[in-house]
């Protein structure tokens, strides 16, 4: 994934977009998902990891 896709995912996700729409609309820029040199998967495990950073101990989920 290149840093320009997982900083608008990230503002994405901090908007509320699914990340299921977020990775359909990419697919769709690049013209098809044969094309992503990625899978959705990969996409959950980036948004799973920012979101797990931006919490610190003891803050709410």
């Amino acid at each position: 994934m290149g840093s320009a896709f997982k900083r608008r995912l990230e503002v994405q996700c901090k908007a509320g977009i699914n990340v299921c729409k977020s990775f359909m609309v990419e697919s769709i820029r690049i013209r098809g998902i044969k094309n992503l040199q990625f899978d959705e998967k990969d996409v959950r495990n980036h948004v799973n990891a920012a979101r797990r950073l931006t919490f610190g101990i003891g803050d709410a989920k």
